[in-house]
């Protein structure tokens, strides 16, 4: 089982210098393994965290971008500019830290590997032209369990099945109680009306039904969905760009090619500054997701605000707002 073991662990990645600073190894591979006997174990997903830097100081220059596999050529630097570069620069993938995966039994735990891999390095760091730090944090440890549902799966469950039931029934009522034929077991008062409320039919009627208001706020409900679906897109877009990527530069700037396409004048120097995805406006709304939540907040707010102060004209004294707020919503 020990090849299992050291053929789902990481070996040397491709890539760092380009932002890939992830391998994760083979999951799946690692805890399936199992080892049965009296010393039996299984095997476990642990992911190092490795920081890197020079043994001297490296001076930073800001006067240029260092941008993709040329810059050594152009600007005749060394590796350990561009780590310092990106290390300081939010925008761009830190070259400064790798993160390895090792897959290690079970019985073993997150320290002994955090000691292991830091006896390695002390026995050879005269030989190497760096400084290294490492760390094995105990959550970035997994072993295969079996999942089972607690207390709380079971309530959510619950209520969620609960909801899905009262609005079926509701919308049986609705449908048969429509008809001419069985309109006398139409409930009377409020039940008739909170039923119709949950009717699926109902809903999906009423949303796609036009209405002519004459206050002329219908819009800002539209504006108000098209940015809940910004929100959700901007997010999902953000777990893409913040979870581990094979092609970090793609995020962090355009192509050359993009760049000289765009330059034909040659307005500024060849390679000292390159359009960044999140510096350009057709990306700012994708890659901006926490900021596009400002602008729900903002028609929401103006909605309530708008239907507290109708509430108010109507009933000539003031309301109670938050139960107001949560009768709306």
């Amino acid at each position: 089982m020990i090849r299992y073991l050291f053929d789902a662990s990481t070996k040397f990645p491709s890539g760092i210098f380009s932002g890939s600073i992830y391998d994760t190894g083979n999951f799946d591979e690692c805890i399936s393994v199992k080892v049965p006997g009296d010393d039996k174990f299984s095997g476990q997903h642990c992911m190092a965290h490795f920081k890197i830097a020079p043994l001297d100081a490296v001076p930073l220059k800001t006067d240029f971008v260092n941008e993709y596999e040329e810059y050594e050529r152009i600007f005749n630097m060394t590796t350990w500019h561009k780590v310092a570069k990106y290390a300081n620069d939010a925008s761009k993938q830190s070259r400064d830290e790798i993160f390895f995966t090792f897959c290690i039994p079970s019985s073993c735990t997150h320290e002994d590997l955090e000691d292991v891999l830091k006896a390695n390095f002390n026995a050879m760091k005269d030989y190497l032209p760096l400084k290294l730090e490492v760390d094995v944090n105990k959550m970035s440890c997994r072993v295969k369990r079996e999942y089972s549902f607690t207390q709380a799966d079971y309530i959510f469950m619950g209520v969620v099945g609960a909801f899905i039931v009262f609005g079926v029934i509701s919308t049986v009522y609705h449908l048969f109680t429509k008809l001419e034929a069985l309109e006398h077991y139409k409930l009377s008062g409020k039940a008739h009306d909170v039923l119709k409320a949950f009717s699926y039919s109902h809903i999906i009627k009423k949303l796609a039904s036009e209405s002519n208001n004459e206050e002329g706020l219908d819009c800002v409900h539209g504006i108000k969905t098209i940015s809940m679906f910004l929100i959700i897109m901007g997010h999902r877009i953000m777990f893409c760009i913040g979870s581990p990527i094979g092609n970090s530069v793609y995020v962090e700037s355009v192509s050359i090619k993009y760049f000289i396409l765009f330059d034909q004048n040659k307005k500024f120097p060849y390679l000292s500054s390159l359009l960044q995805l999140y510096q350009r406006p057709d990306y700012s709304v994708m890659t901006n997701g926490p900021i596009i939540v400002d602008t729900f907040f903002t028609i929401s707010g103006f909605l309530a605000s708008y239907l507290i102060l109708q509430q108010i004209d109507k009933r000539k004294r003031m309301i109670n707002v938050f139960f107001s707020i949560f009768i709306d919503y």
